[in-house]
């Protein structure tokens, strides 16, 4: 055997090793991928989600979704089973999809919508890093007409909302209403000029009043045409 066949030998050799190593790290990365992704059937239909096998320390205040003995419960600030990380969906009996989102450690995350039964949208909203509503949120009815619209932030309602055709300001969660008690900037601006022209009336009346009255000399003089006319 020449140097040249040798060398082909060797180099065919390494691609049908590496390739083999190749293959072999896809089939164990597509068990992993099996053995983490969970179908649950049951008589509300079926849930297809995806668990995570790492144990985070659990937050105060933050809801858990997590797996266990083939069901997913929630509970708050801590947890006891295989978290849920990855895409969540819900089906109903009749394998119609009635909602979607993503889990992160457990948390939802970003965007979740939900449908009714008959396909129409239900409900359209977002979830922040700590699983509260955030930024945009939506209800529709089965006629797809906009029944709720407005924004969270980090769990509390805020801003403009439409709520059943009227229109309501929330500030922190809290519906906010203006004091109507408390006058305005430009209103308190023209009081004052409006207080203005008073005090300067009031002014001149001053020097209206003085003006009647006699002076220093006027009076001097008037005393001793008095005392004049007393000694006549």
């Amino acid at each position: 055997m020449n140097k040249y066949a040798l060398v082909s030998y060797v180099f065919f050799g390494f691609l049908l090793v590496s390739c083999g190593t190749q293959n072999e790290y896809l089939s164990h990365d597509i068990q992993d991928q099996m053995a983490l992704k969970k179908i649950i059937n049951d008589s509300l239909g079926q849930q297809v989600l995806m668990i995570t096998h790492k144990e985070p320390r659990p937050k105060k205040g933050i809801s858990y979704a997590w797996y266990r003995n083939r069901s997913v419960r929630t509970t708050a600030s801590n947890y006891s089973g295989q978290l849920l990380n990855g895409p969540y969906e819900q089906f109903d009996t009749d394998h119609i999809l009635v909602l979607k989102g993503t889990y992160k450690k457990g948390v939802r995350r970003g965007r979740w919508q939900q449908w009714y039964t008959n396909g129409v949208l239900k409900k359209e909203l977002h979830y922040d890093a700590r699983g509260r509503l955030h930024k945009s949120y939506k209800t529709y009815a089965e006629t797809q007409q906009l029944v709720q619209k407005g924004k969270y932030r980090h769990g509390y309602k805020n801003g403009i909302w439409i709520e059943a055709g009227d229109t309501i300001v929330y500030k922190k969660g809290e519906v906010f209403v203006k004091d109507t008690l408390k006058p305005s900037l430009f209103k308190r601006i023209f009081k004052k000029k409006d207080t203005i022209p008073q005090a300067t009336s009031t002014k001149e009346q001053k020097k209206a009043q003085d003006s009647l009255r006699p002076n220093f000399f006027k009076r001097l003089f008037q005393k001793k045409t008095k005392k004049s006319s007393n000694t006549k």
